[in-house]
């Protein structure tokens, strides 16, 4: 009779409960490391509901749109002032006119800086603004008519 060693059944148990012990230190390592992570998270996440937060985050917004427009609102206002130049640049070529007539174009040149004066010109009502630009045109539009009849030099 060969007798075959059996394995031991004691060292079979340890074995397992060693396995299971294991384990279960894991289990309990992660989830208390979960637990942790949340726990940290939870302190560095951002708190949506602060009152004072809504109307700040509107502001922001705010002020990142009106820094567009405000951009290109210069950019128009050098347009405007450019444009502005180039009228009264105009008015200061045309010669041989009578001393009537050359002082009306000075007035006009006058006016036509103190257009380009942006502080003055944001602080006027738009009406009176435009009421501005339309005699300028008309009193322009006269003289250009004056000079186009005959005998007129």
């Amino acid at each position: 009779m060969t007798t075959d060693p059996k394995p031991s059944t004691n060292s079979n148990t340890s074995g397992r409960q060693a396995l299971r012990g294991g384990a279960a230190l894991v289990a309990v390592a992660l989830l208390l490391g979960g637990l942790f992570l949340l726990v940290d998270f939870e302190k560095e996440r951002p708190d949506f509901y602060e009152s004072a937060r809504v109307p700040i985050t509107e502001a922001e917004v705010i002020l990142s749109e009106t820094y567009a427009e405000e951009k290109e609102l210069l950019q128009q206002l050098q347009t405007v002032h450019a444009r502005l130049d180039h009228a009264i640049g105009l008015l200061g070529q045309a010669e041989r006119l009578a001393p009537a007539d050359k002082r009306q174009i000075e007035t006009l040149q006058v006016r036509l800086r103190a257009l380009e004066d942006s502080d003055r010109t944001l602080k006027t009502n738009p009406k009176a603004l435009q009421r501005a630009y339309h005699e300028l045109t008309g009193q322009l539009n006269a003289l250009a008519e004056k000079l186009a009849q005959p005998g007129q030099e």
